[in-house]
């Protein structure tokens, strides 16, 4: 599974009921794709149970702008279990760190036989951090879908993080609205599968997700 930075997670054991997987993430699919929400895909994914290993699970994901859904549902015991998980995908960062660095040194090098040590140097400092810019808003605007990998760069994820990516309400509002709609899905089909064999509905409480700290997202 890839690094992932928790924003909220919600989960609930359904005692006594038997469901099927399969069942569940097509009418929950449904439910997502009914709601419209802005740029959001919905798309299966599998994570290893505790180790590359180990065996896999199957999850309904949801993407929408570097935010992810996992959720997941499943037999366990005498109960059915559902969860999901809202987190924020963090790349490896390695690939496009060395990519970054090697074509800076060879952009300073090539100025430098250009222009002279002196000129290279000057050149650079103008064109690297228009360059950086350029890359920047292309990312940004998803034209190059590496804002991942960009993120977890060190120094370079923090300054595209601050320039592109600076904390606004619109955005902290919008992941909230993400959140809210997907967790309203997972409780309507949860409830609907309840209802039609005559079972218990889940509390208010019971249907609360666990808030994170993502206002700095």
């Amino acid at each position: 599974m890839a690094n992932v930075e928790v924003l909220s997670h919600w989960y609930q054991l359904v005692d006594g009921l038997a469901y099927s997987s399969h069942d569940f993430y097509a009418a929950l699919g449904e439910a997502i794709r009914k709601r419209g929400i802005p740029d959001a895909e919905v798309s299966e994914a599998e994570h290893v149970e505790s180790s590359i290993v180990s065996g896999k699970r199957l999850y309904l994901r949801v993407k929408r702008k570097g935010l992810t859904f996992d959720i997941c549902a499943a037999p366990f015991g005498r109960g059915f279990f559902v969860s999901w998980w809202l987190v924020k995908l963090l790349g490896a960062g390695f690939f496009p760190a060395v990519c970054l660095i090697i074509g800076g040194s060879i952009a300073v090098v090539i100025l430098t036989k250009m222009a002279g040590l002196v000129g290279g140097l000057l050149l650079a400092v103008l064109i690297v951090p228009i360059g950086l810019m350029g890359l920047g808003h292309v990312v940004r605007e998803g034209f190059l879908d590496i804002e991942d990998d960009v993120l977890s760069i060190p120094i370079i994820g923090f300054l595209y993080n601050k320039i592109f990516k600076p904390f606004t309400y619109y955005r902290a509002d919008t992941t909230l609205m993400f959140q809210s709609a997907v967790h309203a899905a997972v409780i309507e089909v949860l409830d609907g599968i309840t209802t039609a064999k005559g079972m218990r509905a889940l509390s208010d409480l019971e249907r609360k997700p666990v808030l994170r700290e993502f206002y700095s997202q």
